[in-house]
């Protein structure tokens, strides 16, 4: 039995992330906040099936600085956006 450690992992899925968008896709709505950690997620594995996955996380607040961001650049996108349903 053995844990699987979260980098490799985490590095594998933004390649597979990146990757899975066609490169006309906007992502520029993602904000990257270097000053949050990430949920660290750890695997037990026996043989080749995982047995249970153990998650930490803390939960923040967003800044009036990243807000701000996020007004902005939805009021940007929405600017560009062409919509052919209503609701």
């Amino acid at each position: 039995m053995f844990i699987v450690e979260d980098l490799l992992e985490m590095i594998t899925m933004q390649k597979k992330l990146i990757n899975a968008f066609p490169k006309n896709v906007d992502c520029n709505l993602i904000l990257k906040a270097d000053n949050r950690p990430t949920i660290v997620k750890k695997r037990v594995i026996a043989g080749h099936q995982q047995l249970l996955r153990l998650d930490w996380e803390e939960e923040f607040s967003i800044n009036e600085e990243e807000e701000n961001i996020i007004i902005e650049n939805l009021k940007n996108h929405i600017k560009r956006i062409r919509c052919n349903y209503f609701i």
